[in-house]
């Protein structure tokens, strides 16, 4: 063991070349003031190290562990790196900590941080990595291990993030996550709070949502669904259009502030709100109480299903076209010129809320049509359109192809 003399505080430096092999455990009765490496050493740590100031890992050689270690003291640098040899590390600094990945920062058990951290390069562990307090970026970062958590802040510094982990990480964007320049994620990752990148957020696996996420920066993609946990998911990516793959389920109120283009299902226990343009990459079924769409609905030639409990908003003025096959389970309130290249089915209420035109294959109306004083132009090509129930307080009907009616004009 190493200490500093009892009512002292002593520091130690080591250097210039050789190896160093710190056995037991240093600071442990009497703290040092200081440890620092310089030069070439190379030095193995076995045991804790305590320091009442700084630690300075300064040598170009890199801190190899022998054994699990805890370092505790004011501050931290590494400026060779460390070479972990499966043993566990963890970092307990009031202060800095700053790890540099540029060098090689690698092959650890597990890393625990528990103090604020700098980091930079590729930080990669076996097991998990744990940032209890806050994080800045200082360089474009990788992390890689089982499965990573961050409970305090991450400050960006405007550099890119690229989070690797086996296991599902953790971001709390509750204590701020932003300034990021670009985001990556290519595992699992569970989400909460505000996630702000300068760039663009590319979730290759799996989300789910721990608590209300807002998302914002250029450009999102999400490769495979969102699990909402029944929290709600708010995004506004300004410089393109947001990917929607997979399964989007058990989310509350869905509110998209940016294009967005979609392939698969859309659930949500409360509302979707797509404020700007969706584009249908794929056959798509959007799921939930209400549905509005106040952009334009390009299809790509696929099916557009929607299922809502409450009426769902088309405002086809924005256009609302190259649709496949549209169904409408539920209420739908409708305006503009709504094309299809198949069919058109409503099975339930339909209400005009402007001048629309319907046109496709073949169209079909269950329960009718409220046209609050609006005219109604159907041209259906491909068939003859069934109009059944009430159709009632349409300006004027016009219908270029065939009909058949069953109920009140």
């Amino acid at each position: 063991t190493v200490d500093s003399a009892v009512n002292t505080t002593n520091s130690l430096t080591l250097g210039t070349g050789g190896a160093y092999k710190l056995q037991g455990a240093v600071g442990s009765t009497v703290p040092l003031a200081r440890l620092a490496t310089q030069g070439n050493v190379q030095l193995f740590l076995s045991d804790n190290v305590t320091t009442t100031g700084n630690q300075t890992y300064g040598s170009a050689q890199a801190v190899q562990l022998a054994g699990d270690v805890t370092l505790t003291g004011n501050t931290a640098s590494f400026t060779g790196g460390l070479n972990g040899a499966t043993n566990d590390l963890v970092l307990n600094f009031s202060g800095l900590t700053t790890i540099d990945g540029s060098s090689t920062f690698a092959n650890i058990g597990d890393l625990t941080s528990a103090g604020p951290t700098a980091l930079n390069g590729t930080i990669q562990t076996i097991g998990n990595q744990t940032y209890s307090g806050n994080v800045s970026l200082i360089g474009a970062t990788t992390l890689q291990g089982n499965a990573g958590t961050f409970s305090g802040t991450v400050a960006g510094g405007d550099n890119d993030l690229t989070l690797n982990f086996t296991a599902e990480t953790t971001i709390d964007g509750s204590q701020s996550f932003a300034n990021i320049a670009n985001l990556t994620s290519l595992g699992d990752v569970s989400l909460n709070g505000s996630i702000q990148t300068n760039g663009f957020q590319n979730y290759a696996a799996n989300v789910s949502l721990a608590g209300d996420v807002n998302l914002t920066g250029t450009v999102g993609t999400f490769a495979s669904g969102v699990t909402g946990n029944n929290n709600s998911l708010s995004f506004n990516f300004t410089g393109g259009t947001t990917s929607l793959a997979g399964l989007f389920t058990n989310i509350a109120t869905l509110t998209a502030d940016s294009d967005v283009s979609v392939n698969g299902t859309v659930e949500t226990n409360l509302d979707q709100k797509y404020n700007a343009n969706v584009t249908l990459a794929g056959a798509s079924t959007f799921t939930g109480n209400a549905g509005f769409f106040s952009g334009a609905v390009e299809g790509g030639g696929n099916d557009l299903t929607f299922n809502f409990t409450q009426e769902t908003t088309i405002d086809g003025s924005q256009t609302f076209a190259n649709v496949a096959n549209l169904t409408s389970i539920g209420d739908v309130s409708l305006n503009g010129t709504i094309a299809t290249s198949g069919d058109q089915n409503y099975a339930a209420n339909v209400t005009l809320a402007g001048t629309t035109t319907l046109a496709g294959n073949t169209g079909s109306f269950a329960s009718g049509v409220a046209g609050e004083n609006n005219s109604l132009t159907l041209n259906f090509s491909g068939g003859t359109t069934a109009l059944s129930g009430d159709f009632a307080n349409i300006q004027t009907l016009t219908a270029l192809s065939n009909v058949s009616l069953n109920g009140g004009i």
